[in-house]
């Protein structure tokens, strides 16, 4: 096994890592093909072979930055992270030209993030093996959260059903939410029915038009209503309704409210946790088995980003000659970034290496196939977006025209959410039409709403789907909406974007509020670099630019919808590709 101190791997397309299989290398160079023939009846089956398999990475630079970088391996100088999981096939077709398919056992360790090679003795590859399906998942961060590393939930690998194979995203919603939501419906319906028999109309009208139901949205519509009733007797009759059975305290006209219905929602965007007034029954009911982004969608719509995967469906290179010694000519190159003594200008593309094999990717393994090799390096099956978020002008007008006037910590960003994502095959391209919303709330330090721009922030995405997919009909399918969490902890309540509602909602100090952006490959400077948003194996880079507060959302809006009033600008970068203008929010 060949081992190194630097390595690099970057995600802006193929190169990443290449697979080789030497057949026979356990056995003289000077054998002629009789032996090898007696030997391989002797020792094995006709129909397979033994071979050396290794798989050979890019170098990748230290030190390692912040998690986020190193889970997906983002760094300036990206750092390789290892592989976890592998599951390989091999691809036959026999005289009859019958296919099968055959999985490869890797019984010894899988390259971790200090290989930059790991090498497998004795693997038994079939005769006839024309091409080789590789899947492999990157190592785990130390914290195997998935908010941290994502998640993809992986299919059982069987050769039966290879090519009806299916990764999804993994939920978010946390059951436990259902109690709490209803205990916070429970205690707004207990205080818009106290309102009432008190008389106070005007507050209670007001009151049961909210529909955002976090703890931190009941908490601050609360604290509003209670300091908004001038009636000192009517206001101590509100107030017992708010303490009631001890869910809060009031002291000094501060309401302190208890942990018991904190919190609430778990794991989930606050702007998802809705309530609604039912007019028939005079109540608040929760919304805790649909959701507001998609009409009749679960809750298990939103999904964490999946984890650092791998794919590749490649041909092969076979050769009659051992290639040991070239290959560890190619990889101390490689792994050293300079050249082999007495060669000039050592070229260490995976390229250069194929080329000492002399059988085109069009043959099949046999018996006097010393060598083979995967004609194609081993790419990622996941896309990625990078984001930067910066605002126009440090005072920002609201749905009401009114000024907010604001610092570097008033908006901290606490989230990304992404649209459009759906199941996808064994070749990691969509394949439903249900839709799932990535929610990410792995931010960099420093992320915070400012006229400088933010740091980069990496989220992991499924490839998205392009205008001749099988599962689009509409060319606007293609589109992908962004919506951007922000915190108003500014001290101050602003008004958001009301819709068809009568008052504007109010964004309320110590609440979460949402501003949109939409992204579509048509509007790129050069838009046939690229068919769809997200690519698997590319990089979106995206410069948010936020121009007003007047289209912010305190509840997650219905991405789907092509109503939606958008709040930023986005400016689309494809590291191998298209360029759109800044896109506001």
């Amino acid at each position: 096994m060949y081992t190194h101190d630097n390595h690099r791997i970057p995600f802006t397309g193929a190169q990443t890592f290449g697979l080789m299989l030497f057949v026979g290398v356990m056995f003289s160079a000077c054998m002629d093909n009789d032996d090898l023939s007696s030997l391989l009846s002797e020792s094995m089956p006709q129909e397979v072979v033994k071979t050396h398999l290794s798989f050979s990475f890019s170098r990748v630079n230290t030190p390692r930055t912040r998690m986020g970088e190193d889970i997906v391996q983002g760094q300036e100088e990206p750092e390789f992270r290892g592989i976890q999981d592998i599951k390989l096939f091999a691809h036959t077709v026999n005289d009859d030209n019958v296919e099968a398919w055959k999985e490869i056992v890797l019984t010894s360790a899988y390259p971790s993030e200090n290989d930059v090679a790991q090498f497998y003795a004795d693997v038994e590859v079939p005769l006839n093996t024309d091409k080789f399906r590789f899947y492999g998942e990157a190592k785990k961060a130390e914290n195997a959260l998935s908010s941290v590393n994502g998640k993809l939930v992986t299919p059982t690998f069987s050769v039966s059903g290879l090519n009806g194979l299916s990764f999804s995203l993994d939920t978010r919603w946390n059951t436990d939410n259902s109690t709490k939501a209803q205990a916070l419906a429970d205690y707004l319906t207990s205080i818009a029915t106290k309102l009432n028999t008190e008389g106070l109309s005007t507050q209670y009208n007001k009151f049961i038009e909210n529909t955002a139901g976090s703890s931190a949205n009941v908490f601050a519509l609360i604290r509003q209503l209670y300091a908004n009733i001038e009636d000192n007797t009517k206001k101590t009759a509100v107030g017992g309704a708010i303490t009631a059975d001890g869910k809060a305290t009031i002291s000094d006209n501060t309401i302190t409210f208890a942990e018991l219905l904190d919190g609430y929602p778990v794991g989930m965007p606050d702007g998802t946790a809705r309530v609604a007034w039912n007019s028939t029954n005079n109540k608040f009911e929760p919304n805790t088995s649909t959701s507001i982004l998609f009409d009749g969608a679960s809750l298990n719509s939103y999904v964490y980003p999946p984890s650092l995967y791998y794919y590749v469906e490649s041909g092969i290179r076979t050769s009659s000659t051992i290639h040991m010694y070239g290959y560890g000519d190619w990889l101390y190159a490689r792994q050293h970034g300079y050249a082999v003594e007495g060669v000039q200008d050592y070229d260490t593309s995976w390229k250069h290496f194929l080329d000492m094999y002399e059988y085109n990717s069009d043959e099949k393994v046999g018996i006097y196939s010393h060598s083979v090799a995967l004609a194609d390096e081993i790419s990622y099956a996941v896309s990625r977006l990078d984001a930067t978020i910066r605002a126009n002008s440090s005072t920002l007008q609201d749905a009401a025209g009114r000024q907010v006037h604001f610092t570097a910590s008033a908006f901290p960003i606490t989230g990304i959410l992404i649209g459009n994502q759906k199941q996808v095959d064994y070749q990691f391209e969509q394949t439903s039409t249900d839709n799932y919303i990535i929610y990410d709330t792995a931010m960099p330090d420093g992320m915070v709403l400012s006229t400088q721009t933010s740091p980069v922030n990496r989220t992991l995405v499924l490839e998205s789907c392009a205008e001749d997919d099988a599962n689009t009909t509409d060319k606007d399918e293609r589109t992908v909406k962004i919506a951007v969490e922000f915190l108003n902890n500014s001290g101050f309540d602003f008004y958001g974007y009301k819709g068809e509602a009568a008052n504007y909602p109010i964004i309320s100090n110590g609440t979460k509020f949402y501003l949109l952006a939409e992204l579509n490959p048509n509007d790129a400077e050069d838009s046939s670099a690229q068919d769809r948003v997200f690519k698997k194996g590319k990089v979106t880079s995206v410069d948010f630019v936020v121009s007003s507060f007047a289209n912010a959302y305190n509840v997650v809006p219905d991405l789907r919808n092509p109503r939606l009033m958008l709040g930023m600008l986005a400016n689309i970068n494809w590291q191998t590709g298209i360029v759109i203008p800044p896109t506001e929010i």
